[in-house]
């Protein structure tokens, strides 16, 4: 999951710079093996962790159809198609730990995000989630680089927490809430595992 997540952020990182030749190599390089080494040598046997999971087969069918899909949609250089379709990747690793109760940190970033990107976000909702990013278990990356995380939490929480204090969020406040986020999610939010 490390050398996914690694090159999901690489390829997400090119494609907001651009560069959609580098993100579609970054991906047809080192995401879509892994996922073809992962499909075909853990297709049928859920890993330990992941025991909760209804239909592991069709969970990991899924990732390795939608891995193609993304290959075919990288190479026809849309910036906007290719991250709509990365992002699908990110949701159905989130769907795969939310059924599993293997919730970590990064996947509660990602959900503060989904959640702050809803057309009218409520503060209640997104407080509840910025505590269980707070009491969720730290992620690898974070584990590895504490001050980095430590200083990139303490960054979104300075300008998330005064927006989410009264109760109510502003759209003034809704694009600084957006964008502090997606600075936290991409920093921390887009592990896999």
């Amino acid at each position: 999951m490390v050398s996914l997540s690694a090159s999901y952020a690489k390829t997400m990182e090119l494609l907001d710079a651009n560069k959609v030749r580098e993100a579609r190599d970054e991906y047809r390089m080192r995401f879509v093996p892994t996922v073809k080494k992962l499909y075909t040598e853990a297709a049928k046997t859920y890993p330990p962790r992941f025991a909760k999971i209804n239909d592991w087969c069709s969970w990991a069918r899924n990732l390795y159809t939608m891995s193609l899909t993304g290959d075919k949609v990288l190479a026809g250089n849309n910036v906007a198609a290719s991250k709509k379709t990365m992002e699908g990747l990110r949701a159905h690793f989130y769907a795969l730990h939310r059924q599993t109760e293997t919730l970590g940190g990064s996947d509660w970033i990602y959900a503060f995000r989904v959640a702050a990107a809803e057309a009218k976000p409520t503060a209640d909702v997104l407080r509840e989630l910025r505590d269980k990013i707070d009491k969720a278990q730290l992620s690898v990356k974070a584990n590895v680089d504490v001050e980095a995380f430590r200083n990139a939490r303490a960054e979104w929480l300075g300008k998330v927490d005064p927006i989410l204090k009264d109760g109510t969020i502003d759209a003034a406040e809704l694009t600084a809430l957006r964008s502090a986020t997606e600075k936290f999610y991409r920093g921390f939010g887009t592990l896999f595992e």
